[in-house]
């Protein structure tokens, strides 16, 4: 079909293609070998441009080419030379319009730089070409501009020192490269400048002893390899530097057999192997006897391990092998913790975590290893906590999370494990709050509620960059930050309604880096520490309304490792906590307010296992045993008055909880149902008079909260549903009038 018209900005007569709908598919003319000559233009069956440019007399593309998305973003633009080569700069667009690529092409080949960006729009690394290779230095970006990562490339092969860095500059890893391959000293590097990781490579391929440490410099991991395959003994150790495991390889790379030991020195376990399978099996106690071990010649049996301190760890069946069907596994307070499916060693099916109370804690769906439908959390309550769809171990569709009593909280939308679409968050009462929308994991807009379902305030990002200012309905300010390609690059403030800041987060090189400050709404000091790369660092502060320091707690790399201790309003120690790897493990002392020790308690990573405390004539009774966290405690006194009272269930408190005073009142009353507060809590003056009271709702403060002076006024009133503040707090001066 024939006909007049512009294609490329010539008029002409051209011929025209279409699709089997009858649309318009392209249009152009051809030369006598039916090859495409001049002006062209292609169209999607929606009708929407697909390309435009000039083709030769010989059919190839010559200037300049210009492609689009089916919606009509723009998708390149490139250029030909005479010959029907791409030869010039080209740019590539994502489908947000954003560039995606930056290039320059010299005769059909890539020559010069090469440049990638974000889907935001920021540079995310620069390569140099020369003749269609990669030669010269690259480097990488973080999306807040910080160096990435830097190399050097010889001729198409990477050559030299390839090296990343954190976002603060500081060395993250390095390896050196010859000829394309890795040759010679490789290193992993923590934060903080010590080594994790460290070996060899010859030709490519992992060579010699290698060694892995913990955060605290001891020894985790080390071994050798031979031809990238791991070969002798290796070993694992615990971060205070115990021996915990040996694997022995042969010098196949093969594993054959597994030693594990307690933190005494003690063998726990011993495994044989065939490859993936399990050939024989022993658990050991303390004492070295046998607790449990595979039957001989046979490939099919029930398997048991257990703690190294011989409680029951896990029991299924072993068929051929490899876990088959229905596996258990069980607390070290002896409740159950887990029930997984599997086929042929891989988790498959339903599985469940489990609250110590007995209720549903996860429920899972795994089809050959990987987490795939639908996933659900819940609450101790047994109530909905989080539902939402996994594909493939990648999150997927809609997410919903939930309030305690089974409102709404929030609903979320991903798409391949990014938010995507808008992203709703709800009162404790279900009233719509706040809509975010995102596009590829990128914000670009905020929307305010108020609780009218009206809207109050609207905020336009570009893909993840922008100021945000966020209000309150009363039009004080509620957060003030800015992003980058969805990086925060200014300090995170938060305000509390009244208009006094409450928390203040510190950036850094695109993470939350320095010190951290939060306050009560009086004002008053709430909260302070050091995050260093996004986690925890160092001690950390908590201060009650009155700005009374009340627990310090002590990180490394986010996780709790040392001393936690708490305090008394009148600034005495109340208890200490020794914390290793986030469990509480070893002696925890309590005192009271006036400094008299209360008792000190035996844990066993979190599970309370004894208990002592001191007799009127100065010393220790003997330990008490808590069977493994399944009994009660009484103690008391050097003076002989009775000084706490417990009980624990699955290594979690139960009933009353009472703490008293060295004179004989009263100090703290809770009540527990299997480890979820429940009921009045309730603190006193030494007098006896309240300083304290709420009431918790299935774990959760649920009711009024009220601080009191020593004179009986009223000190400051929170207002509590389920554990959300839903009104500002109210503060006293001690004649009992309101702070305004």
């Amino acid at each position: 079909m024939y006909r007049k018209a512009i294609v490329n900005g010539k008029e002409d007569v051209y011929s025209s293609w279409f699709f089997d709908n009858n649309s318009l598919n392209a249009i152009g003319n051809e030369n006598s070998n039916e090859d495409p000559v001049g002006p062209w233009e292609y169209y999607y069956s929606n009708q929407q441009l697909n390309a435009i440019g000039n083709f030769n007399n010989d059919g190839e593309k010559v200037g300049k080419w210009t492609y689009y998305y089916p919606d009509g973003q723009l998708m390149k633009i490139e250029s030909y030379n005479e010959e029907g080569q791409r030869h010039g700069p080209a740019k590539f667009y994502y489908e947000n319009g954003k560039v995606k690529n930056e290039v320059v092409f010299k005769n059909g080949e890539l020559d010069g730089k090469l440049k990638i960006f974000y889907p935001s729009g920021y540079l995310k690394e620069e390569i140099s070409y020369t003749a269609g290779r990669e030669d010269g230095p690259g480097r990488g970006y973080y999306v807040t501009g910080e160096k990435y990562y830097e190399y050097t490339y010889k001729e198409g092969e990477l050559d030299g020192k390839f090296t990343y860095y954190f976002n603060d500059g500081s060395l993250y890893q390095k390896i050196n490269f010859s000829e394309g391959e890795r040759d010679g000293l490789y290193e992993d590097i923590f934060i903080n400048g010590k080594v994790y990781e460290k070996g060899q490579y010859v030709g490519g391929k992992a060579e010699g002893h290698w060694e892995w440490r913990h955060f605290n410099g001891t020894l985790s991991n080390e071994g050798e390899f031979k031809e990238d395959k791991r070969v002798g003994v290796w070993k694992e150790y615990y971060s205070e530097g115990e021996l915990e495991e040996e694997e022995f390889y042969n010098e196949e790379g093969e594993l054959n057999k597994i030693i594990s030991y307690d933190k005494k020195g003690n063998k726990h376990t011993e495994y044989t192997l065939d490859g993936e399978k399990l050939t024989s099996y022993i658990y050991y106690n303390q004492e070295g006897e046998v607790l449990s071990s595979s039957p001989e010649g046979k490939a099919s049996y029930e398997y048991r391990s257990f703690y190294p301190d011989s409680f029951r760890f896990e029991e299924g069946r072993i068929k051929n092998g490899l876990k088959s069907g229905e596996f258990k596994t069980y607390s070290k307070a002896g409740y159950l913790s887990s029930l997984t499916n599997y086929r042929k060693g891989k988790k498959h099916g339903l599985a469940y975590d489990y609250h110590p109370n007995g209720n549903v804690k996860v429920e899972v769906i795994y089809s050959d290893g990987v987490t795939d439908g639908l996933y659900k959390e819940y609450f101790e309550n047994g109530n909905i906590k989080l539902e939402g769809w996994f594909l493939e171990d990648v999150q997927q569709q809609l997410w919903k999370e939930y309030y305690p009593d089974g409102t709404i909280e929030s609903e979320k939308y991903f798409l391949n494990g990014k938010l995507n679409g808008e992203s709703k968050d709800y009162d404790y009462k279900g009233r719509l709050r706040s809509v975010e929308h995102y596009s590829n994991g990128l914000l670009t807009t905020i929307e305010k509620y108020d609780a009218e379902g009206n809207l109050y305030q609207k905020q336009l990002l570009d893909l993840g960059s922008g100021k945000i200012n966020s209000v309150y309905n009363n039009g004080n300010v509620s957060r003030t930050t800015t992003l980058r390609g969805g990086e925060y690059v200014e300090d995170v403030i938060l305000y509390h309604e009244n208009g006094k800041v409450k928390r203040h987060f510190p950036v850094k090189y695109g993470k939350i880096w320095g010190d951290y400050k939060e306050y009560h709404a009086n004002g008053k000091k709430r909260e302070s520490g050091k995050y260093v790369n996004g986690k925890f660092q160092g001690k950390w502060q908590f201060f009650d309304i009155d700005g009374n320091l009340y627990v310090e707690r002590e990180f490394q790399r986010g996780d709790l490792n040392g001393t936690v201790t708490y305090y008394h309003s009148n600034g005495e120690i109340d208890r200490i906590y020794p914390y290793r790897d986030n469990l509480t493990q070893g002696v925890v002392k309590y005192f009271s307010a006036s400094g008299e020790l209360q008792m000190e308690k035996m844990f066993n990573e979190d599970i309370p296992a004894s208990y002592r405390y001191l007799k009127k004539n100065g010393e220790y009774t003997d330990w008490f045993s808590l069977n493994n966290g399944n009994d009660s405690l009484v103690a008391y006194f050097a003076n002989g008055n009775l000084s706490c009272k417990q009980t624990f269930i699955n290594g979690e408190l139960d009933g009353d909880l009472e703490y008293y005073y060295a004179n004989g009142q009263i100090e703290i009353k809770r009540e527990f149902d299997k480890g979820v507060q429940i009921g009045e809590d309730k603190e006193y003056y030494s007098d006896g008079s309240l300083r304290y009271s709420v009431t918790y709702k299935d774990g959760f403060k649920h009711g009024q909260e009220t601080y009191y002076y020593s004179n009986g006024q009223i000190k400051a009133v929170y207002k509590y549903h389920y554990g959300s503040l839903i009104d500002s707090p109210e503060y006293y001066t001690p004649k009992g009038e309101l702070v305004q």
